[in-house]
């Protein structure tokens, strides 16, 4: 997943706060975490099946995605196992 760190561009904890996270909840084996500008953010989700090949079929996935028009960045969690992180 991308971390965008360009700026202007909130603090990681400031945009997880926003969308009700915690550092904890995402900074964890098994979830990974995207900050999108809020312009990009929607078509930047749309690529994402692409990105589905790479993730176990046999574990439990969850993909969050998180977007604001008020706010500067979109949030974008994926909880999953990587095919190769699989046994």
């Amino acid at each position: 997943m991308n971390k965008q760190t360009e700026a202007p561009w909130p603090p990681e904890n400031k945009i997880l706060q926003h969308y009700g996270y915690a550092p904890a909840d995402v900074h964890r084996n098994g979830v990974g975490v995207g900050y999108w500008k809020r312009e990009e953010a929607l078509a930047r989700f749309a690529e994402q099946p692409e990105e589905l090949k790479y993730l176990s079929d046999k574990k439990k996935i969850r993909i969050v995605f998180e977007y604001d028009p008020d706010f500067p960045v979109a949030l974008h969690i994926c909880y999953a196992t990587l095919k190769c992180n699989e046994g």
